[in-house]
């Protein structure tokens, strides 16, 4: 779990469960003292997952001085994840699915409402039911949920370059009843519309099939890049992460389509889509 000189993280585990009894006990619950060593590991390790910059911070630094540099951190995310959930929600579509409105609207807000950054941040509280492109890493608490509304904010950005009504439009003829399912929707509609654009025009498109027929999977998938990359360029803008993003659902695509497996409902042509895009 850690590799910190117990002897320097028992007087900081005694300080916290005194401050979470508010000064009246000396003693907690075993499960209780667990929590709370938990807790400071979280803070310490804090230090160490964010980007490389902090390495030269944290280098040199006591137990003690990592602790407090990283609940400072954990403080401060909580606070960056209030404001990209607060963005989120200016503009939200849910598209009629039951599971992204209730995660996205009822069990996010249920998080920060009640997350403990003090006492318990290494608690992620929520199951995040809906599933993002890129899966969430391992980590938990303020990191997992931060990360989490990250992602589905770059998803929201990738739809809203499209009408509302055109994204249901090709969710509904990818799953009859979408708005009951379990599954990414940007995904679905990311590879429609990569495929749309890889197909071109009527008059291309015997052509160009026959050329991703001929193409092994790593050349497919830098071919989807190239064409997510553009799509990008001209329509939604430049930012850390976001194309990065999207480029993890690409490689399973390209694998597919390598290997003859695809949808009907890419084949399908819907209001002259390339046109929309």
């Amino acid at each position: 779990m850690n590799d910190f000189p117990m002897e320097e993280l028992i007087p900081i585990v005694a300080e916290l469960a005194e401050k979470y009894t508010s000064g009246e006990s000396s003693s907690v619950s075993y499960e209780r003292a667990r929590g709370l060593m938990e807790a400071v590991i979280y803070y310490i390790n804090e230090t160490s997952r964010e980007r490389e910059e902090n390495c030269l911070l944290r280098q040199g630094m006591t137990v003690r001085e990592r602790y407090e540099t990283g609940c400072r951190m954990v403080v401060e995310k909580a606070k960056r994840t209030t404001i990209l959930y607060n963005e989120l929600m200016q503009d939200f579509w849910d598209f009629g699915n039951e599971n992204y409105r209730d995660t996205v609207t009822r069990a996010i807000p249920g998080f920060l409402k009640y997350y403990d950054p003090m006492f318990a941040p290494q608690e992620t509280i929520i199951t995040m039911d809906y599933p993002t492109i890129c899966p969430i890493s391992k980590s938990t608490g303020i990191d997992a949920v931060y990360e989490y509304v990250r992602c589905i904010l770059w998803e929201q950005k990738f739809f809203h370059g499209f009408s509302e009504e055109y994204v249901c439009s090709v969710l509904e003829r990818y799953h009859r009843g979408y708005q009951r399912h379990f599954f990414n929707l940007c995904g679905v509609f990311l590879r429609y519309v990569i495929w749309q654009l890889l197909m071109g025009k009527n008059e291309e498109q015997e052509e160009r099939k026959k050329m991703v027929s001929n193409c092994g999977s790593e050349e497919l998938e830098q071919m989807l890049k190239e064409i997510l990359h553009q799509l990008i360029e001209k329509g939604h803008g430049e930012e850390e992460g976001f194309e990065e993003y999207l480029q993890y659902e690409l490689k399973d695509f390209a694998y597919e389509l390598s290997k003859g497996i695809k949808n009907k409902y890419l084949e399908k042509d819907i209001d002259c889509t390339v046109d929309k895009i």
